[in-house]
């Protein structure tokens, strides 16, 4: 805030964390609308299906920009959207390596803010580290899109570093219009409502799992109210 003789000037922010999980879970709820509509599959139109995957698009690509700009605003400001305990000594340590830690990959900003502030290091091995770490590279994987065929995905172990082979077994339900064997699983019958709880529970989990390891222990409620919005099933 400044002022003058006469007049006051307050100036805000907006985080927009917060608001890529709720949109993600508004978006959500709509995909399980569609899916659980069970219109004959001759009777879909086009702009149906579009939507559909539209949806589920929105939602990994917002989950991940939740990730991106949390971390960022830790960095210039000491706090994101879920926690200011100590904001000072931590705007303090990180605001000089904010454009370094931003050049970094997503997850390893995490690594390293809390490296900088001798906090306890994150299991990079388990989820819901993980887990978060997927839907990065499949956010990478829509917004770089590339065509493949069927075999290329199978064959080629390069592809989305083992992304696919990751993601088929966890068995997420197809969206019933892409749901028969000669579609292949990617984009088309990966994306789907279960396909965006994933995503959204492994970014709203790594966020908690984050500030407990930064000591922000007050705000596992907004957590909790979060995860609330969105039946995984």
């Amino acid at each position: 805030m400044t002022s003058t003789a006469d007049t006051y000037t307050v100036e805000t922010r907006f985080s927009m964390a917060k608001q890529f999980l709720i949109a993600s879970a508004i978006f959500i709820h709509r995909l399980r609308l569609i899916e659980n509509e069970k219109i004959p599959r001759e009777k879909v139109s086009d702009d149906l299906w579009r939507e559909h995957q539209g949806l589920a698009t929105s939602v990994i690509m917002q989950c991940a920009a939740a990730l991106e700009t949390e971390a960022h605003e830790i960095c210039l400001y000491g706090y994101g959207a879920f926690g200011a305990a100590n904001k000072d000594d931590i705007r303090r340590i990180l605001f000089s390596f904010t454009g370094l830690i931003d050049k970094l990959s997503t997850m390893d900003r995490f690594v390293t803010i809390l490296r900088l502030l001798e906090k306890p290091e994150l299991n990079k091995g388990s989820n819901p580290f993980q887990s978060a770490e997927k839907v990065i590279q499949l956010r990478n994987e829509l917004v770089h899109y590339k065509s493949y065929f069927g075999n290329e995905m199978k064959n080629d172990k390069s592809k989305g570093k083992n992304l696919f082979s990751f993601l088929e077994p966890l068995k997420h339900k197809p969206f019933y219009f892409f749901d028969y064997p000669n579609i292949n699983f990617f984009p088309h019958r990966c994306l789907n409502a279960d396909c965006g709880a994933w995503a959204f529970k492994s970014v709203v989990d790594f966020l908690e799992e984050f500030y407990k390891a930064l000591g922000v222990l007050n705000c596992s409620n907004e957590f909790d109210d979060l995860r609330s919005r969105v039946k995984l099933h």
